[in-house]
Formats: structure tokens, C-alpha cells, sequence
């Protein structure tokens, strides 16, 4: 019963490494998204977040809504983060 104690406690923490590195590999991908490099200004981030919002915009795709949808998820999600010092300040310190 021990054993199996063990190999469950084992198995929870390689779910919880794989959860982790997820959760990290998905955080980095925010100046990708954009386009930009970490040193990126405020100005820089606003203008190619404006850039990929015109580019995926509704409007332009309506033939794949899903894929736009998603994309258009990304994009925001990234621009609030590095456009917000505080949270783009936690975003770093977490990579």
C-alpha cells in the first residue's frame, strides 16, 4: 500500500512538472505573439498590437471565425499583459 502511496505522490508531482512547463512554454510565446522583442517599448508593443487587431479583425476573416477567434484571444491576451508595466513587470520575473 506504501508503494503505491509512492507511485501515486510520483506521478502527481510529473503532472504537476508537465502542468508547470506548459504553463511556462504558453507565458513565453507573449512577445512572439506580438512580434517583439522583451525590450520592447510601450509604443512598440501598442503599435503591433494594433498591427495583428487590423490584421485579424473580424471583419477580414469571416471564412474561419474558430481560428480568427483564437487568434484575436491570443493577441489581446498578450497585449494586456506586456502593455500593463506591473503585469508585463510579473511576466518577465516569471520567465
Amino acid at each position: 500500500k506504501s508503494e503505491q502511496t509512492q507511485e501515486q505522490q510520483q506521478q502527481q508531482k510529473e503532472e504537476e512538472r508537465k502542468y508547470e512547463e506548459e504553463r511556462q512554454d504558453k507565458e513565453k510565446i507573449h512577445y512572439e505573439i506580438l512580434g517583439v522583442s522583451k525590450d520592447a517599448t510601450q509604443a512598440e508593443i501598442k503599435a503591433a498590437y494594433r498591427k495583428l487587431a487590423k490584421k485579424w479583425h473580424p471583419d477580414k476573416h469571416q471564412d474561419d471565425k474558430n481560428f480568427q477567434d483564437e487568434m484575436m484571444k491570443k493577441i489581446n491576451e498578450a497585449n494586456e499583459i506586456l502593455s500593463d508595466p506591473v503585469k508585463r513587470s510579473r511576466y518577465n520575473d516569471s520567465l
